[in-house]
């Protein structure tokens, strides 16, 4: 048998040889407790698409020579069996993933640094928003308190000349 097939290679396996319809199956390296039939294994390739299947039928499982076929659902198998095939370019994938999530992590903690900065200006630019406003307020008053000052020297020297003492 192949080392990969899709679950219409076994049932087309079960035609050839007309063997008993009995598998064990793995999933992700976990062996299932009890053999199961061939569409049990097509309906659990089809509710779990990403984990990794492997079967061995049961004739087979005894037998020192034989070894487990990578198996998955019969839409998926003839677009991904390449991929699937090469462990050594899973590895390279994954490797290159975990590389790419690394430099993520290093990127969104440095944006996450910026924004820290970003807040401590938004801080400072409202400190000095009311420094601002204040310095406004102050400039309001000391010119009101000026007219007033004048208007009121205006009134002084208007009594002064209505009493004759310039």
């Amino acid at each position: 048998m192949n080392e990969f097939m899709d679950t219409l290679a076994l049932h087309e396996y079960l035609k050839n040889t007309q063997s008993a319809d009995e598998w064990w199956l793995a999933v992700d390296g976990k062996i299932m407790d009890s053999p199961m039939a061939c569409s049990e294994v097509e309906r659990i390739c089809g509710e779990l698409p990403r984990s990794r299947m492997h079967v061995i039928h049961v004739d087979h499982a005894d037998r020192e020579d034989s070894s487990w076929i990578q198996v998955q659902e019969k839409a998926k198998a003839k677009q991904s069996s390449e991929d699937d095939i090469s462990g050594d370019a899973s590895d390279e994938r994954l490797a290159m993933l975990e590389a790419k999530v690394e430099l993520l992590q290093h990127t969104l903690d440095a944006m996450i640094d910026m924004l820290r900065e970003l807040d401590s200006f938004d801080q400072l630019r409202q400190m000095l928003d009311e420094r601002a406003n204040f310095i406004h307020q102050s400039e309001e008053a000391l010119i009101h308190q000026t007219m007033e000052f004048e208007e009121r020297s205006a009134e002084l020297e208007q009594k002064r000349e209505d009493l004759g003492l310039d």
